[in-house]
């Protein structure tokens, strides 16, 4: 697992903030589906007995590891010509 989702942040630079739009249980893991500030939704597949459960609708912080990061250029001709499959 990548992400890590905690109720407090950090003056770490690989930190993002979002709410939790969706839980569901699974078994032995519970999934968080986590809407960031931007908009992105991710998926975060913690295991369900390792801590107490985040709700809907909680504020949360999400952490990532700084080697896990890729930074692009920001393309000149836009990011929506240079997806383009045409």
């Amino acid at each position: 697992e990548v992400f890590t989702v905690e109720k407090r942040g950090g003056k770490d630079a690989n930190v993002l903030r979002g709410t939790v739009e969706r839980v569901s249980f699974e078994g032995n893991n519970i999934r968080y589906e986590v809407r960031l500030e931007n908009e992105d939704l991710i998926v975060i597949v913690r295991p369900s007995l390792l801590e107490k459960w985040l709700t809907v609708g909680e504020k949360v912080y999400v952490r990532f590891p700084a080697d896990k990061c890729k930074v692009f250029a920001y393309p000149s001709a836009g990011l929506t010509e240079e997806l383009a499959v045409e």
